[in-house]
């Protein structure tokens, strides 16, 4: 019942890497253009968090193990279930939306695929990428 937070608190522990970049199941459509981007951004930092359309992206996101873990398990102590109530505790870099375009023009990376219909919509829109 914790949400996509405790997959967040699961993958940083799992690690044993500094710096961990996280993507979820239902976007195939995630190029590879955008996780470079999100990882440069996030270095020397505790991680990176792209925001479209002015919200937070949590889980197209690069964090630092130490501090994220951290910071994201004092969330679900408090009984919170955003990640986004972590970001002020940390040195976290915002990775704006005009920066994903120039990667990403259609943003085909932060589409939800979750049923066969819509992953044909998608590809048949996106033909091309």
């Amino acid at each position: 019942d914790q949400g996509p937070i405790r997959g967040l608190v699961t993958a940083l522990e799992a690690s044993r890497e500094d710096y961990v970049i996280v993507s979820p199941c239902d976007t195939p459509l995630l190029r590879k253009e955008v996780c470079e981007l999100v990882i440069y951004r996030g270095r020397d930092r505790d991680g990176a968090v792209p925001r479209i359309g002015g919200f937070f992206e949590p889980l197209h996101a690069v964090y630092k193990r130490e501090p994220c873990l951290q910071a994201f398990a004092r969330v679900i102590e408090g009984g919170d279930r955003r990640p986004k109530e972590a970001y002020g505790e940390l040195d976290l870099v915002t990775v704006e939306e005009e920066e994903l375009r120039d990667v990403d023009p259609d943003l085909v990376s932060f589409i939800n695929i979750n049923s066969e219909e819509a992953l044909v919509k998608a590809i048949s829109r996106h033909k091309g990428m």
